[in-house]
């Protein structure tokens, strides 16, 4: 599978007010102290804390990256505009992140 977002791709982000809404299929940015800042998927929400996952191949290990407590959660990704794909008015496409789907347009 592709990375959700590749190279050259805009994120908006939302910034999380709410850790305690988080839900498994939500794609967030996250700050590792490895890693630096990375956007991944919720995979599980147990209490405080969270593990994510990548939609790639080529994504980083679950077990490798840890779990993340929510507090670290610092925003959650909305929509990809991405020039690779075909355009659309001048920008590219887009995708609209939400949970369990990913939506083309």
């Amino acid at each position: 599978m592709f990375p959700l977002i590749r190279d050259g791709d805009y994120v908006l982000l939302w910034a999380i007010a709410k850790p305690e809404k988080l839900d498994c299929g939500d794609v967030i940015q996250v700050r590792h102290k490895d890693f630096g800042v990375i956007i991944k998927v919720v995979s599980l929400i147990k209490g405080n804390t969270v593990r994510v996952k990548g939609l790639s191949k080529l994504s980083t290990e679950s077990q490798i990256l840890g779990d993340f407590n929510k507090s670290d959660i610092e925003y959650q990704a909305i929509v990809v505009f991405s020039k690779l794909q075909k355009p659309l008015f001048g920008i590219g496409s887009f995708r609209v992140l939400t949970r369990r789907i990913v939506q083309n347009y």
